[in-house]
């Protein structure tokens, strides 16, 4: 079992800032990160941030292996256009609901002649 995570505001001996340790699963780069304050009270919102970003992780399901690999892959296709997972599933859905409520030419015709008669 993993070691609970730590938050605690530490004073830098060379700086003399205040520094706050982030673990990588909280980093925003992915790796293990130190982040240094000027007062106390920066480094003690920036704590409640990492805490409310460690409670939000906790709630989101684990993902099987097909779903990971399917996320790294779609990831690899996005890094080209700059658009993240989240803004290319949203464009998706809006596509398929469109494709739904889109009539064809065809179709159109047909209830355009029931209309008529």
């Amino acid at each position: 079992m993993a070691r609970p995570l730590k938050f605690k505001a530490g004073r830098d001996s060379v700086s003399g800032k205040w520094r706050v340790n982030v673990a990588k699963r909280l980093s925003n780069t992915g790796r293990r990160e130190r982040k240094f304050f000027d007062t106390l009270a920066a480094a003690t919102a920036f704590i409640e941030e990492l805490k409310a970003r460690r409670d939000n992780l906790a709630s989101v399901p684990a993902l099987t292996s097909t779903e990971l690999l399917e996320a790294a892959s779609a990831l690899e296709i996005l890094a080209e256009h700059s658009i993240t997972l989240t803004e290319a599933a949203r464009i998706a859905v809006k596509a398929a609901e469109a494709r739904l409520l889109a009539v064809t030419v065809s179709h159109g015709a047909n209830r355009f002649s029931h209309f008529l008669a």
